[in-house]
């Protein structure tokens, strides 16, 4: 199977987004869920992965994948961080992401 994802899709480049600022909220969330820090990740942590969901921006796109042993598996894309985050929220706490987007 061949994909050429900005052929075949409409890409949003999400450039007013602070990362940082976004990770924070994030974070923050999770932990009011009860979520441990050891069962994710944000961005580009260079330790070596245990398991556990990551959320990164790769170039225009939002990747959610499990990092394991120093690799990385089943990605999912996302073209917006609006579905990217709500996907992961969800994966992590069984809810969704609504209430925190009045933080950003």
């Amino acid at each position: 199977m061949d994909i050429h994802l900005q052929k075949q899709f409409a890409v949003q480049a999400d450039r007013n987004v602070n990362q940082n600022a976004l990770f924070s909220i994030i974070e923050t969330e999770l932990n009011a869920r009860g979520v441990s820090r050891d069962s994710y990740r944000l961005g580009d942590d260079p330790h070596i992965g245990l398991g556990e969901l990551r959320l990164s921006e790769e170039d225009e796109y939002w990747v959610i994948c499990v990092d394991e042993r120093g690799a990385s598996f089943n990605p999912c894309i996302f073209t917006s961080y609006f579905s990217a985050v709500n996907y992961f929220m969800f994966e992590l706490s069984g809810t969704g992401g609504e209430a925190m987007w009045k933080k950003l």
